[in-house]
């Protein structure tokens, strides 16, 4: 695997899907509160019915993110985490960091909303969700692409590890046949 792709995706979703998708959300929440205000309030309390679960997967990606962190300071020499760039590894942790932002915001922010549900509330919930579901997507690309090339390359790792261990274990029964040798 290239490191370009890592760069050109890494482009990709910070430059171009992350704007647009705000974009596209600013145009239908101004959409449906000029036509019809109504529409807007229906629109993010619909949304909102759905909040227990994606307010569990919240939480749950709260501890994926955590868990990443730890990995990132454990990883094996092979991986390739390590052999990226000082960029693409920073690039790496501002995904985790503003992933683990947008979780614990959005779970937090469930908090507020369970006292007071008006619509302005509403529409920041709207907002934090969508942040929240961006991380998820970025960091779900990013690691399902560098962890697959890791699980290879630990296979190839393994392979090349029992090589080397076939291969001293031959050195040393030639080793024991020149002592036998030697001590007659």
């Amino acid at each position: 695997m290239h490191f370009d792709f890592i760069e050109k995706l890494d482009h990709f979703l910070r430059k171009w899907m992350i704007k647009a998708t705000i974009i596209i959300s600013i145009v239908i929440l101004s959409a449906l509160s000029y036509f019809n205000n109504d529409a807007l309030v229906i629109f993010v309390e619909y949304l909102n019915k759905g909040s227990n679960s994606i307010n569990t997967m919240a939480s749950i990606f709260t501890g994926i993110y955590f868990s990443l962190c730890t990995l990132m300071l454990s990883l094996p020499a092979f991986s390739r985490i390590r052999q990226l760039g000082k960029k693409n590894y920073h690039s790496l942790l501002k995904i985790l960091f503003f992933g683990l932002l947008w979780s614990l915001s959005y779970s937090l922010w469930q908090i507020v909303i369970s006292f007071s549900n008006n619509e302005f509330l509403l529409i920041i919930n709207f907002l934090l969700m969508l942040g929240f579901i961006l991380s998820v997507l970025q960091s779900t690309l990013y690691f399902s692409i560098i962890l697959g090339q890791d699980l290879i390359n630990s296979y190839e790792a393994s392979d090349e590890m029992s090589r080397d261990i076939q291969k001293i274990k031959r050195m040393l029964e030639e080793m024991e046949r020149k002592e036998e040798i030697k001590r007659r």
